[in-house]
C-alpha cells in the first residue's frame, strides 16, 4: 500500500499543469514574430529609467509577489522552470497557483529568425479563455516605452492600458500612471492643461461637477466669437492637448 501511494506521488509530480486543451486563442500580435526593442537608456521624450524603476521598488518591494499577474522575474523563472518540468517543484501551494492561473510556455517566432519561448497566463474574455503574454515588473519600462509613444504620438493613459491589454495579461493601471506622471512630454502637457483650466476657474466657467473642459473652452470661445484674442488660441492649444493624451 505504502509502495502504491509513493508511486502515485511520483506520478502526480511528473505529470503536467493541469489546462483546458480544447481551444487556445492567442492575440494576433504574439505570433506576428515582432520583438520589442528597448529603447536607448534614457531619451528627452521618455521618463527617466532609473528613476522609474525607483519608484517601482518602492510599490514592489524584492520579495512580494502578487496573483494578478504583474510578478518578478525570478518568480516567472520559477514557473517556466515547473512548466518544463513539474518534478522539480513540490510546493502544492505553487503547484496550485500555477494550475489554476494555466500559465503556459508559448513558442513563438522571433523577429531574428527561428523561434522563441514567452510566458502566457490565461485570461478570461468573453466566453473564452486567452492567453495573453505575462509581463514581468523588470520589463515594465521597457514595455511601456514601446506602447506609451505610436506614430510619433504620446499616447495617455486609456490609449496605452488599451494597447497593452490587446498582447499583455496585466499590467495596473497606477504603474501607467506613474510612467506618465514621469513623462517629460506629459507633464509639461498637463501643467499646461492645469494653468489654463485654473484660469477658467478664476473666470467662473470651469466646474468639474457640472461641466467638462472642453464645454468651457466652447462657452469661452462662443464670447470671444466676435473678436481675435489670444483667447481662441489658448482654447485651441488646450484642445490639441486633451485630444494627444486620450
Amino acid at each position: 500500500m505504502h509502495h502504491q501511494h509513493h508511486h502515485q506521488q511520483q506520478q502526480m509530480l511528473a505529470s503536467p499543469p493541469i489546462v483546458d486543451e480544447d481551444v487556445i486563442t492567442v492575440p494576433s500580435a504574439l505570433l506576428s514574430g515582432e520583438d520589442l526593442d528597448p529603447p536607448p537608456a534614457n531619451t528627452p521624450l521618455l521618463p527617466d529609467r532609473e528613476e522609474f524603476n525607483t519608484h517601482l521598488i518602492n510599490h514592489y518591494p524584492p520579495t512580494s509577489r502578487s496573483i494578478g499577474g504583474e510578478i518578478r522575474q525570478e518568480f516567472a523563472d520559477r514557473i517556466i522552470s515547473f512548466l518544463k518540468d513539474p518534478r522539480t517543484e513540490q510546493d502544492s501551494a505553487f503547484r496550485l497557483f500555477v494550475r489554476k492561473k494555466q500559465f503556459r510556455i508559448l513558442q513563438v517566432p522571433s523577429a531574428g529568425g527561428g523561434m522563441r519561448e514567452i510566458l502566457v497566463c490565461s485570461r478570461k474574455e468573453g466566453d473564452s479563455n486567452v492567453f495573453k503574454r505575462v509581463a514581468t515588473v523588470e520589463r515594465f519600462y521597457d514595455i511601456l516605452s514601446a506602447y506609451h509613444i505610436q506614430d510619433g504620438i504620446h499616447c495617455g493613459i486609456k490609449k496605452t492600458q488599451t494597447s497593452l491589454g490587446e498582447q499583455y495579461h496585466k499590467i495596473p493601471r497606477s504603474v501607467i500612471e506613474l510612467f506618465l506622471k514621469l513623462c517629460p512630454v506629459c507633464a509639461k502637457r498637463l501643467q499646461s492643461y492645469r494653468i489654463f483650466t485654473n484660469s477658467l476657474k478664476e473666470e467662473g466657467l470651469y466646474n468639474k461637477h457640472r461641466q467638462s473642459a472642453l464645454k468651457a473652452i466652447e462657452q469661452r470661445e462662443q464670447a470671444y466669437l466676435t473678436s481675435i484674442s489670444e483667447d481662441a488660441c489658448i482654447g485651441c492649444e488646450l484642445r490639441f492637448i486633451l485630444f494627444s493624451c486620450v
